[in-house]
């Protein structure tokens, strides 16, 4: 089927566009199909770079050579294209594609034009989370592209993976089953597998760089016994216009307490705590809360409490940290302290791990124990003017800095960064994933939704007092 498929586009675009062939140059056998040798010698009359790997490439020179109203009446060909030509990848589906802060949403029913390819991008970016909710690998994705604008460095989004010198395939786990890291520089992560058991054995990793958010993920996957890939850490840069202190406001006398997967018990003891010393505060529990309203929190509060589990970055912390706002941490000492009992093998549990990856003196204070816990919230207060948090995250997690970090990690492939100003477009066409793959991430984005709003039901169910200040 897949063959028939493929031929009937060659034939379709033989007879559809019947100039094209005698300009091209092209022999045809006896059964009326071009040669493997004249297909390759047509490249060369467009000045194409490429190599023919597949007949569909000679399809992408042959839509690029056209113009004007010869182009339009191919593009409305393929929209009426029968399906079978579009699950061979001819024709692909409506994308979002961009080059650097030129992007923008348009429906490409066929590659670009060879004639428009030029000086242009660098990285291609392949991502799920272009479009969606905010989440922790969307503000990856966005933050990253805030960061690489603000320093000029050209990139895509979700091209075909064979576009450009460089690939950074982000958490599309279907797209690093296709690529090619032996032909492109191929960088991965951070938001792909939770844990080295749960990468695909036959995936091929040697050639990629493997990235992870805090050194200390790296080692708990070299304590897991990865050894695939070179492991390497980066934090994404956290945006300091977006979260920003307020402008000069009175602080309300009251904490935020924000608690994410951690004991339900240990919540009562803070608020014992937090009780005892007459303080009010406010309830926030991980993946119930909407921005806009951890934003008004952060403005009006005078400090966070953090329970949370351990972090590979924790970018919602940090945001509160650019925002000004010092932390109190109750910190974790093992996966032990937040993981469900058989998440991970016994002698794992007992490995190190810190809910503040990132984190000084200037951001707050860490305790271990609810002992220690009524002296840190006084300290809290008494130390309230040496506490500079937002210092902290310009100097070690800016947008431009960590932007700049993560275009050096394509040297170790020995790819300079000044080179890739100057890099041009290798082949066009936006990623054109098989029918399965589609499928299957519909599916994902279908399940997403379903518990969005199931959290978002038991959300309104609640009483109104448990997320009230008290």
């Amino acid at each position: 089927m897949g063959g028939c498929a493929l031929q009937f586009g060659v034939d379709w675009l033989r007879h559809t566009c019947s100039h094209v062939r005698p300009v091209l140059g092209l022999r045809c056998n006896s059964s009326g199909t071009a040669t493997t040798r004249s297909w390759q010698r047509a490249t060369g009359c467009l000045g194409w770079s490429g190599r023919i790997r597949h007949r569909a490439d000679l399809f992408d020179v042959c839509v690029g050579y056209l113009s004007g109203r010869q182009h339009a009446a191919v593009g409305s060909a393929v929209c009426r294209a029968p399906r079978c030509v579009v699950a061979r990848g001819l024709c692909s589906t409506p994308r979002v594609a961009g080059i650097g802060t030129r992007r923008t949403h348009q429906t490409r029913w066929w590659p670009a034009p060879v004639s428009s390819i030029g000086v242009s991008p660098l990285i291609n970016i392949v991502s799920t989370r272009v479009e969606g909710p905010v989440s922790g690998p969307q503000k990856v994705l966005a933050n990253l592209c805030k960061g690489l604008d603000m320093i000029g460095y050209p990139y895509v989004l979700n091209q075909r993976l064979d576009a450009t010198r460089r690939l950074w395939i982000h958490d599309d786990v279907e797209a690093l089953s296709y690529a090619r890291p032996e032909d492109v520089a191929t960088v991965v992560g951070p938001n792909l597998y939770s844990m080295p058991k749960d990468v695909p054995s036959e995936l091929t990793l040697e050639d990629v760089l493997y990235l992870h958010p805090s050194r200390q993920i790296c080692d708990l996957w070299r304590y897991a016994g990865f050894t695939r890939a070179p492991l390497r850490s980066w934090p994404v840069g956290i945006d300091t216009r977006d979260f920003a202190p307020g402008d000069g406001e009175q602080r309300e006398d009251f904490v935020l307490l924000y608690h994410k997967r951690r004991d339900r018990a240990e919540v009562r003891a803070i608020e014992a705590s937090l009780g005892a010393l007459g303080l009010r505060h406010e309830l926030l529990e991980y993946g119930e809360y909407a921005e806009a309203e951890y934003k008004q929190l952060l403005a009006s509060c005078r400090f966070v409490l953090w329970h949370g589990c351990h972090e590979s970055q924790g970018i919602a912390l940090q945001e509160a940290l650019a925002a000004g706002v010092p932390v109190l941490v109750w910190d974790v000492t093992s996966l032990a302290d937040d993981m469900p009992r058989g998440s991970y093998d016994e002698p794992m549990t007992t490995l190190a791990v810190t809910t503040v990856p990132y984190f000084d003196e200037r951001c707050g204070v860490r305790v271990w124990s609810a002992d220690d816990l009524p002296d840190a919230i006084r300290a809290m207060f008494e130390r309230a003017e040496e506490f500079s948090p937002r210092e902290y995250v310009e100097e070690h997690l800016s947008l431009k800095g960590q932007a700049a970090e993560f275009v050096r990690l394509w040297e170790e492939f020995g790819l300079s960064t000044e080179a890739g100003y100057s890099e041009s477009l290798l082949r066009s066409g936006t990623l054109r994933p098989p029918v399965s793959w589609r499928v299957k991430r519909t599916g994902r984005r279908y399940s997403r939704g379903v518990l969005r709003r199931l959290r978002r039901l038991r959300r309104m169910m609640k009483p109104s007092v448990v997320g009230g200040r008290r």
